[in-house]
């Protein structure tokens, strides 16, 4: 029987990917392909900002939060059990795609209903009437589930290319069909709507593109009930890790919308999505170099790495206030819309917990390898009981840099706690940490570069 003993949300299974890809190439598809992806999702979301503007675009992306919420909890986190199973080859990926479409269809007739009843209670005096608001769910539950199912299971296969590809591709030709409807006079509910849709269509292309290139319409297979013992058992420890980790990063997202206008909602979350844009890279090397140096194939200390990369991502972070100090203003109204004029200073607010989240996403990778889940999870639960209480203690002062500034503190939280037990668990002196040399860009070129 498989054991869960040490079954966490890990990176051991990138020993297997090796196998079959090298690490030069590996590294170099993810980091291109993933870019190409979300490239064109940043100019997706300037042009729907700009033809939203900020009350729109702030209420879609509220919407698509809330939505993520609901359907991370009812899911009960099943991508994470698919994730970890077929990138570990525990279980067959046949399986794994065709019991999604059942876990799909069921999971999204239940939440249909579950926002029907919602909305009567709680959203009747939205701006959008009920069938339409339940439309919106339907679509944004189904399509999401579709692309987190299939591009996981793509990326299991080692196939960054095709996924990422596909996704950039339809986020260009949303582009095109914005500008289009935009040209047209398109209203701002029209526009919504597309955007929903999209979303539908999005993962359908995904689930159609892996089962033709895996022809799985040839050997579809039924999953035992060992088998989904085992893989509820797995999502169900994933889902509180990741319920946690999702309050801490978007719980801020209620506070403002309850206690700042509509346009102020959208700055922050334009903000905020800003910030989530720059931990593409640390995430990306989290994921694809540091389980290698971790694993010893690349014979650099697991420590040593670390401490490089932070004096890196903190060179360059130091850099990167200072240009959206001076110049961030303007490059933000002109780039998304004169109704963007309050995403300045939240941002720049936002940018140092954003660097504490970038080292963290390492430092998780590394817990998580030696099967320490205990230190991301207790780090997380600190950060959230900051988040909340700073929140509510200042309600009364309450603005969207307040909002920054809390959210900022709980992400330090959260690194701080990490931090500490790394430094202890390696024995590194702080001042390890501000050492910057060109060393560490040059190292960094070679793991980016290594031929």
């Amino acid at each position: 029987m498989y054991s869960f003993k040490n079954t966490v949300i890990t990176i051991s299974y990138f020993s297997e990917l090796e196998k079959l890809m090298s690490f030069d190439k590996l590294l170099q598809q993810s980091l291109i392909w993933r870019g190409f992806y979300f490239a064109t999702s940043l100019l997706l979301n300037i042009f729907l900002s700009r033809f939203l503007q900020a009350e729109g675009s702030g209420f879609v992306y509220y919407l698509a939060n809330f939505f993520s919420l609901i359907l991370l909890i009812a899911s009960i986190s099943m991508e994470s059990g698919f994730t970890y199973f077929a990138s570990g080859n525990i279980m067959k990926a046949e399986k794994l795609a065709s019991f999604g479409i059942f876990w799909i269809v069921l999971i999204s007739i239940i939440l249909f209903f579950f926002f029907r009843i919602w909305y009567s209670h709680f959203e009747n005096n939205s701006s959008v009437d009920q069938l339409r608001y339940c439309r919106y769910a339907l679509f944004f539950v189904a399509g999401v589930l579709l692309n987190n199912f299939y591009t996981a299971l793509f990326q299991a296969k080692q196939n960054f290319f095709l996924p990422n590809l596909l996704l950039g591709l339809m986020n260009m030709i949303f582009i095109s069909i914005l500008i289009a409807e935009k040209w047209n006079n398109a209203s701002i509910l029209m526009m919504t709507d597309s955007f929903f849709i999209f979303i539908l269509i999005n993962g359908t292309v995904i689930a159609i593109a892996y089962f033709i290139n895996n022809r799985i319409f040839r050997s579809i297979a039924l999953i035992g009930s060992k088998d989904l013992k085992i893989l509820f058992h797995y999502s169900l420890l994933a889902l509180f890790t990741n319920l946690v980790f999702f309050l801490v990063y978007r719980i801020d997202f209620w506070f403002v919308r309850y206690n700042c206008s509509a346009a102020e909602l959208g700055n922050y979350i334009q903000a905020s999505k800003i910030g989530q844009l720059l931990l593409v890279i640390p995430q990306v090397l989290a994921s694809a170099i540091f389980p290698q140096i971790a694993s010893g194939k690349l014979h650099v200390d697991v420590s040593s790495a670390i401490i490089k990369l932070f004096r890196i991502f903190t060179q360059f972070f130091i850099v990167l206030i200072a240009i959206i100090f001076w110049v961030g203003q303007g490059v933000f109204i002109f780039v998304f819309g004169q109704s963007f004029d309050k995403m300045h200073w939240p941002l720049l607010i936002l940018i140092p917990g954003i660097l504490c989240l970038s080292i963290l996403s390492l430092l998780s990778a590394y817990f998580g390898g030696r099967g320490e889940l205990k230190v991301n999870m207790k780090g997380a639960v600190y950060a959230l009981l900051v988040v909340i209480t700073g929140n509510v203690l200042l309600l009364k002062f309450y603005t969207i840099e307040i909002a920054a500034i809390v959210s900022s503190l709980g992400y330090a939280v959260n690194f701080g706690y990490s931090f500490r037990k790394f430094a202890n668990a390696e024995g590194i002196k702080w001042d390890e940490f501000l050492r910057w040399t060109i060393s560490d860009w040059l190292w960094l070129k070679r793991m980016l570069f290594n031929k």
